[in-house]
């Protein structure tokens, strides 16, 4: 099997709540009182791709949180 080249996040949800992804940048608006200290969110990715920061981990999105996206084939995006 040929090794997928693709390091892309597809879908990034909190909850029911989708994100907005524009190439490399996601970004999410959360209602006003949300703690966003520890959250947890779904990620979908690219096929055979893995993620640095795991977001099924609670995260601090208080501010921006880093990550980056490693392909099958080991090319990466940030």
């Amino acid at each position: 099997m040929a090794k997928n080249s693709e390091a892309n996040i597809l879908e990034m949800k909190f909850g029911d709540k989708a994100a907005t992804i524009n190439g490399t940048n996601v970004k999410m608006t959360f209602p006003w009182a949300t703690d966003k200290s520890q959250l947890t969110a779904d990620v979908k990715i690219s096929p055979q791709a893995k993620i640095s920061t795991d977001p099924k981990n609670n995260n601090d999105y208080t501010s921006a949180v880093s990550g980056t996206v490693t392909a099958g084939d080991g090319s990466t995006q940030k």
